[in-house]
């Protein structure tokens, strides 16, 4: 699920005022967590005077905006038990000047077990008009009872602007070949593979081959569309398995031989990748990069 589908769906709740008062965003990158809660931030909280949407980020990242409460680890590593405690003397006044409140918990698990135990009788009974947003990068590394009354929603890392390409594609890539050969196997696969990244580390080259087994079984199941011969399914196939393979392959090196990691990124977005160029560079650096291995 793409960023932009995650912010649309919570939208829609908040309209329909349906929106669950526990949710829980979990995923690798914290600042994509942090600019997609403040992307809907403004429409749930619905201030009561007018003001502009980049202030009123302004206003609530630097904790001057009073219906959105913001608690983190700051310089200590962990959130304690008093910063939670603490929240009792906000939330059993109304929202001040908004139709609701956020509480937002910021790397939620560095939560100390005494401060989980405290938030846990706040959102199992939440106040009117209070909404709390958690973010981690695991979801066990909360209390279990915590998730089970949040609604969990797994969050990719943003895209660079530079068109560099990370493994999280794959998630993408397995949502568009779901709904090319119309199997739900597929999807399935994709929120499965979605919580075991949540335990992989996604640096290591174990994590980029089981990506690539997953392809290779995906390649492998029947199915057909209406209009999509099998050879040329197959060749689809084919060609995304070399394009993800060589994704995961820009993303592990990217630290180590940036400018080869930069430029295998450029022949995936420039769609490049089967020219002979690219065969010819990739022949070079392989055997380069298998020296230091």
């Amino acid at each position: 699920m793409s960023q932009k589908t995650v912010k649309d769906n919570i939208l829609t709740a908040v309209n329909k005022k349906n929106l669950p008062q526990t949710i829980l965003f979990y995923g690798p990158s914290d600042k994509s967590i942090f600019n997609l809660v403040n992307s809907f931030a403004q429409t749930l909280i619905k201030p009561k005077r007018e003001i502009d949407f980049q202030k009123f980020i302004d206003l609530c990242s630097s904790q001057s905006f009073p219906d959105f409460i913001t608690l983190s680890k700051g310089s200590t590593g962990s959130i304690k038990i008093e910063d939670v405690l603490a929240l009792d003397n906000i939330i059993c006044y109304q929202p001040y000047e908004s139709d609701n409140r956020i509480i937002f918990i910021r790397d939620a698990g560095t939560l100390t077990p005494q401060a989980q135990n405290a938030l846990l009788k706040k959102i199992e009974e939440p106040p009117a008009r209070t909404y709390f947003i958690l973010s981690a990068n695991k979801k066990n590394s909360l209390l279990p009872t915590i998730v089970s009354r949040s609604i969990a929603i797994f969050v990719p890392p943003e895209k660079s602007d530079n068109g560099e390409i990370t493994p999280f594609d794959f998630f993408t890539f397995l949502e568009v070949l779901g709904e090319e050969i119309g199997l739900d196997s597929v999807m399935a696969e994709k929120k499965k593979m979605e919580m075991e990244t949540m335990n992989i580390n996604p640096n290591s080259l174990g994590w980029i081959d089981k990506m690539a087994e997953i392809i290779t079984d995906i390649s492998n199941m029947a199915g057909s569309t209406n209009d999509v011969s099998t050879a040329e399914k197959t060749e689809y196939h084919k060609r995304m398995y070399i394009r993800m393979r060589l994704a995961f392959f820009s993303f592990y090196i990217k630290n180590r031989f940036p400018d080869v990691s930069l430029r295998i990124a450029q022949f995936l977005k420039n769609n490049q990748y089967f020219s002979f160029d690219a065969s010819v560079f990739y022949n070079i650096i392989g055997d380069e990069i298998g020296k230091e291995q």
